[in-house]
């Protein structure tokens, strides 16, 4: 099994912010908050990627039979899903920041709400569930930052996201130790999916502003 597309060691290149918002004549507290967190996500997503990468190599490194396999086939399981959703939050929260600056297509507060999963009226916090964890993350973070982007969600890899989240869940919540087996077709349905998410990523940001 090939590693997936990431280098955990890789450095920004010099034009790595080309996309960000224009935001030079917005309010410099503004704008210091935002470059704050935009740096805490990108370390937090940077550590995250490296994770998923390290739990690959090491179980690519374990032959099957090893009583270590199964230990790092879940470790795979469970980091690629750590990756996907703390992207997906920081892409959010990045909207509740970014939604202050001037010259942006603003959220309304029902979507805020929404994507920041805030408490309603009735007192219960909503969650994001399913698929809308992904292509909300990325459509609300497309909006606001303006980028010509829409999640291709016409492809293998995107469904094997979606199955593979079911190991996931199984792994996070086991009753039955059947639960915490998985099958060599399942860890390849994760790494499918792991590279289809990674890839959408750097599409997303790779995205040209719209005008």
């Amino acid at each position: 099994m090939e590693d997936a597309p990431m280098n955990a060691d890789k450095k920004p290149d010099s034009d790595d912010n080309h996309n960000q918002p224009e935001v030079a004549s917005n309010p410099p507290e503004i704008i210091k908050e935002l470059n704050a967190y935009f740096d805490r996500s990108r370390a937090l997503i940077e550590i995250l990627r490296a994770d998923s990468l390290i739990a690959l190599q090491e179980m690519n490194r374990t032959k099957t039979g090893d009583p270590l396999r199964p230990f790092r086939q879940r470790a795979f399981v469970r980091t690629t899903y750590a990756l996907v959703e703390g992207s997906c939050f920081a892409l959010r929260s990045f909207c509740g920041i970014a939604n202050e600056l001037p010259g942006i297509d603003k959220l309304s507060e029902d979507e805020l709400s929404y994507i920041l999963e805030l408490p309603r009226e009735d007192k219960k916090r909503p969650f994001l569930l399913g698929d809308d964890i992904v292509k909300d993350s990325f459509k609300y973070a497309a909006r606001v930052l303006r980028y010509d982007f829409k999640l291709n969600c016409n492809t293998a890899g995107w469904e094997a996201l979606k199955t593979a989240w079911k190991y996931r869940d199984r792994l996070a919540h086991p009753k039955y130790v059947e639960e915490i087996s998985l099958s060599e077709n399942e860890i390849a349905t994760t790494h499918e999916g792991l590279k289809w998410f990674i890839g959408e990523m750097k599409r997303l940001f790779d995205s040209p502003m719209k005008q």
